[in-house]
C-alpha cells in the first residue's frame, strides 16, 4: 500500500516538473476578454478554468473571487496548476452556500471525467456547500495548502479517485473532509497528510439541514468498498461524532491525533491499522471498532486514552502491540508488549504486557511523553514497531523501543 501511494504522490510530483505550459494571471481588476498576461490578466476564475489546458499555471492576484469549476485538466507529465500568488491571500467565497447538497454551490469544484491531473495551491475558501469538490470521476486532483472554513463540508470527494490532500486547515465547517458516498462512488487511492481538522460541527441544526447535529465529523471514509487510504500526521478535535470516522478495509493511518472535544476518537467500521497514534480527550471511547469485516484491526505504538465510557469499545478482532492503553477495554483484545493502566489491567493478555501508571509528563496539557521511570520505556518490541515516533523522532532510542506513540 505505502507503495501504491508512494507512487500517487511521487507522479503528483513529477509532472508539476515535467511540462511546462503557459503562465496566466487572475486577479479582481482584470478582465476576462483580456489575454491573461500579468499586464492584463483574467477577472474570473470560472473563466479562467474554461481557457486553462494541459501543462499551464494559473497565477491569482490577492483579492475575493467566486467559484470556479473544472470539468477538464491536464495529464501525468502536463497538470493544470491554479495557485494563489501569496499563500492564503486570494479568497474564494461561495457567499453563503446551502444545506443542499443537489444545489449547493463549491469553491472549487472537479467534475468529470476529463479533470485530471490538476494541482490547487494556497487559497483561502469559505462560505460554500463543499469548500473543495471532486465529482464526476474526477482523478489525480492535488490539493495543499489551503484554509477551508465556514463551509457545509470542508472536503467532499463524491466520485473521484487518486487524490491528494496536504497541509489543509478544515475548520468551523459543519464537516471536516467526506470522502465517498455509503458503498459507491469508491474514492479509492487517497492520500491526506498534514491536514488539520477542527470544530467541525453542526450544534445549531436548522429545520431541513440533512446533517444531523450529532453526526459530524473531522475525516470521515463513508464507502466500506474503498482502497488504498492513507491519513499521515492528521489532527482532529472538536467534532460532534468522530475524530476520524472510517469505514473501509484498506485503511492506514500513521502519527495521526484525535485531539479530543470528540465523541470517539477512531471509529473504525472494518479492517485498518494504526501506528503511532494518539487518542485523548473525547467523551466517548479513544477508540471504537465495529467487526464489519473479517480483517483485524491493527494497532501498533498508539497511546489511548480514556473518554468518559472506556478507552476502547471492541467488536472484530482488535490486535495491540506496544500500545498504552488507559482505561476500560469493553470487549476482547489480542495484545502483547503494551501497557495497561486505570481500568483496562483485566484486558491483560500478553506474555510481554505491563500493569501500571504509564507516568505521562503531562496528561492534563495533552503531554502524553513518558517520563524517565515510566515502565513502558524500552519495554516494547522491535517487531513490526515503526522507525520514528510520533513526533517524528528515532526509534529505539535506549535498548529496545518505548511502548505508547512517543519515543522518550
Amino acid at each position: 500500500m505505502r507503495k501504491v501511494i508512494a507512487a500517487l504522490a511521487l507522479a503528483t510530483w513529477v509532472a508539476s516538473a515535467a511540462f511546462a505550459g503557459q503562465t496566466f494571471y487572475a486577479a479582481t481588476n482584470g478582465d476576462d476578454g483580456a489575454p491573461g498576461s500579468q499586464e492584463k490578466p483574467w477577472k474570473t476564475l470560472s473563466a479562467a478554468a474554461e481557457t486553462l489546458k494541459a501543462g499551464d499555471t494559473l497565477v491569482v492576484a490577492p483579492g475575493t473571487y467566486g467559484p470556479a469549476t473544472l470539468t477538464r485538466g491536464g495529464s501525468a507529465g502536463a497538470p493544470v496548476t491554479i495557485r494563489a500568488a501569496e499563500k492564503l491571500k486570494a479568497i474564494v467565497d461561495g457567499k453563503g452556500g446551502t444545506a443542499k447538497v443537489e444545489t449547493g454551490t463549491a469553491g472549487f469544484a472537479f467534475k468529470g471525467p476529463e479533470c485530471r491531473h490538476v494541482v490547487l495551491e494556497g487559497f483561502e475558501i469559505v462560505r460554500s456547500s463543499w469548500g473543495v469538490l471532486v465529482d464526476g470521476g474526477a482523478s489525480f486532483i492535488e490539493v495543499t495548502d489551503c484554509d477551508i472554513h465556514g463551509c457545509r463540508m470542508g472536503v467532499k470527494v463524491a466520485a473521484g479517485t487518486d487524490c491528494v490532500f496536504r497541509r489543509l486547515k478544515l475548520h468551523d465547517n459543519k464537516y471536516g473532509m467526506h470522502l465517498g458516498d455509503k458503498d459507491k462512488n469508491r474514492p479509492h487511492r487517497m492520500l491526506v497528510e498534514d491536514c488539520e481538522a477542527r470544530n467541525n460541527h453542526n450544534k445549531t441544526q436548522s429545520a431541513g439541514d440533512p446533517i444531523s447535529k450529532d453526526n459530524c465529523d473531522g475525516f470521515c471514509v463513508e464507502c466500506g468498498d474503498a482502497q488504498n487510504i492513507v491519513f499521515r500526521r492528521c489532527f482532529a478535535s472538536g467534532s460532534t461524532d468522530a475524530a476520524y470516522d472510517l469505514k473501509p478495509d484498506d485503511v492506514v493511518l500513521e502519527n495521526c491525533i484525535a485531539g479530543g472535544d470528540c465523541a470517539e476518537g477512531f471509529k473504525l467500521w472494518r479492517g485498518a491499522r494504526l501506528a503511532n497514534c494518539l487518542s485523548y480527550g473525547n467523551s466517548r471511547w479513544a477508540v471504537q471498532t465495529s467487526g464489519g469485516s473479517n480483517k483485524p484491526v491493527e494497532m501498533i505504538n498508539c497511546t489511548l486514552v480514556v473518554g468518559k465510557r472506556s478507552a476502547v469499545e471492541v467488536r472484530g478482532q482488535v490486535r495491540m502491540v506496544n500500545c498504552i492503553v488507559v482505561g476500560a477495554v469493553q470487549g476482547a483484545v489480542e495484545e502483547d508488549y503494551s501497557l495497561l493502566s486505570e481500568g483496562a489491567e483485566s484486558a491483560r493478555k500478553g506474555q510481554h504486557s505491563l500493569t501500571g501508571d504509564p507516568k505521562f509528563k503531562d496528561p492534563a496539557k495533552g503531554d502524553f511523553h513518558l517520563h524517565d521511570g515510566s515502565p513502558a520505556v524500552d519495554s516494547g518490541t522491535s517487531a513490526g514497531a515503526p522507525q520514528t515516533d510520533l513526533d517524528g523522532s528515532p526509534r529505539p532510542k535506549g535498548k529496545g523501543p518505548d511502548m505508547g506513540a512517543y519515543e522518550r
